[in-house]
């Protein structure tokens, strides 16, 4: 049955949309904490919360395969500068979610101190960025 479903889906699609879930898994935590104190307890929540930077991982490599295959099935052109006008939004989401992929490990958080903290919040950026690319390549 899944694979009925995949054939009518490109394969770079379904690893965006995967990657998108995995993304919104690393987010939800500590937006629900935020916004509901008293979801704190809530085991789901704390376990997705220590499984955070492994869901941020898997995420970063399923957006990998989807920027990898689109690359191969448009043949995009990276010498050409409206490559980078046309795909923006990937390119810039690529860049901030290999920033973030790069330094989700302990000795990057040691190295880097609060300057590891702000870097990190640049994942806030992406909600905004995502749905753009998202309505922009769907459309």
């Amino acid at each position: 049955m899944l694979s009925i479903s995949l054939e009518s889906v490109p394969l770079a699609n379904f690893f965006g949309f995967i990657a998108l879930i995995a993304y919104i898994l690393t987010l939800t935590p500590s937006i629900f904490k935020t916004v509901f104190p008293k979801t704190r307890q809530n085991q789901t929540l704390r376990w997705l919360g220590k499984k955070r930077r492994i869901i941020g991982i898997a995420s970063y490599v399923l957006a990998c395969s989807h920027g990898l295959l689109i690359v191969f099935k448009h043949n995009i052109d990276f010498l050409n500068p409206l490559t980078y006008i046309h795909y923006f939004q990937g390119i810039f989401s690529f860049f901030i979610l290999t920033l973030l992929a790069i330094t989700s490990n302990d000795w990057s958080v040691k190295l880097l101190k609060k300057k590891w903290q702000n870097m990190h919040r640049l994942t806030y950026l992406l909600i905004f960025i995502l749905p753009w690319h998202i309505l922009d390549k769907m459309s």
